[in-house]
């Protein structure tokens, strides 16, 4: 497989959810949340809004952050930004 088909098998996000309620999300939701292959639970920081599905990591950081970096709002920000770039959001849909 070349890397223009596994680009053709990305799509775009629809906030369907179903990475985050998997019950394996990404590795922060791994990490910050314990969640492994024996414990597999959708990620608590999966928020729905009508019919759609947000990383709370990213759209609240400070509620999600705060306990690791303080009440400090850029450093939660930059955790937010983190998170982003390193589980890849916006760039395309694997589920």
């Amino acid at each position: 497989m070349t890397l223009t088909d596994k680009e053709d098998l990305m799509k775009s996000c629809i906030h369907c959810g179903r990475c985050c309620l998997s019950g394996v999300p990404c590795i922060f939701g791994q990490i910050l949340f314990d969640i492994t292959d024996e414990n597999p639970t959708p990620c608590p920081a999966c928020e729905k809004e009508a019919l759609s599905y947000w990383c709370g990591l990213i759209r609240n950081p400070t509620k999600w952050f705060a306990s690791m970096v303080g009440q400090v709002k850029w450093k939660c920000e930059a955790m937010a930004d983190i998170t982003r770039i390193y589980i890849g959001i916006g760039d395309g849909c694997g589920m």
